[in-house]
């Protein structure tokens, strides 16, 4: 596509900004090079905001690369989350207390300037999609990583966001769910999808990429080593891909009950289908 060369090289700077650290010199050149950092974060931005409506107006097209139909009617409803995304809600993204936190810490606000703008375009464009490693999109960890935040500054953002969640639970099991037993298991289980337990902070604070992505990978993602593989990349690719990628015909047929709770179209279900089959050496059905 005729902007992926720009929205890459946009992304490769968006990254070299972030691997900046903290300072303590409090000096005049120190104070000019953060404004820089926010001027050229600004001019980024701006960038990838011009793209955006191209990328949207030749997004119809762009699955012909794959030789696949668009899989959704439209991007698909929230249940379609797992396609596309390699980790688990609590990780995919980057923003809220983590942001403002780590925004302090590295002592500029550009971080936040771009992060929800990149995430937004990667659904715009599949060839931007083509994820295999959580350092391949902006997410919790590649933040960390990307810039160096320490320990107990990562600790210090997840206790605000928890108390935060903690907070607005509790107010709401007193406004809407006490007496609505229903209600209330719903939220119980959106509490456990945005809390992050000791066991999430502890796989978080190993810094390992391959015990993070194990441990928030999402359920429908196939695992080999560090790398992750979504539906999507597996919608996209081939069977010669797969093989290269480590990715055995049993890994896929333990995951093709949740491909089969993907609302596809009938022709992109039927073109899947017949994908899968091929690469296992067996009928394959998702309805």
């Amino acid at each position: 596509m005729k902007n992926l060369s720009l929205i890459l090289s946009v992304m490769l700077l968006m990254t070299v900004l972030c691997a900046c650290t903290k300072t303590n010199d409090t000096s005049t050149n120190t104070v000019t090079e953060k404004k820089t950092q926010q001027n050229t974060s600004e001019e980024i931005v701006q960038q990838i905001e011009q793209t955006q409506p191209v990328l949207q107006e030749e997004h119809e097209n762009s699955y012909e690369s794959f030789g696949m139909p668009e899989p959704f009617e439209g991007m698909g409803g929230d249940g379609n989350h797992g396609f596309y995304m390699p980790c688990i809600n609590k990780i995919d993204g980057f923003g809220g207390f983590f942001e403002q936190v780590f925004d302090e810490y590295l002592g500029g606000e550009y971080i936040g300037k771009w992060g929800d703008i990149i995430n937004s375009t990667y659904l715009l464009d599949p060839k931007l999609y083509d994820i295999t490693s959580l350092m391949d999109f902006i997410n919790l960890f590649e933040v960390i990583i990307s810039n160096d935040i320490p320990n107990d500054v990562v600790i210090s953002a997840i206790d605000k966001h928890n108390e935060f969640t903690m907070n607005n639970y509790n107010e709401s099991y007193i406004k809407f769910y006490q007496f609505d037993d229903e209600r209330h298991e719903r939220a119980k289980e959106v509490l456990a999808r945005q809390i992050f337990s000791q066991e999430d902070i502890d796989a978080l604070l190993t810094r390992d990429e391959a015990i993070v992505t194990a441990h928030f990978a999402t359920n429908a993602a196939i695992i080999t080593d560090n790398n992750i593989f979504t539906p999507f990349w597996l919608y996209c690719h081939t069977a010669e891909d797969y093989e290269e990628a480590g990715i055995t015909p049993e890994m896929i047929e333990e995951k093709l009950e949740m491909y089969a709770a993907f609302e596809f179209s009938n022709e992109a279900e039927a073109a899947f289908e017949e994908k899968l089959s091929s690469f296992i050496g067996a009928e394959v059905s998702l309805n």
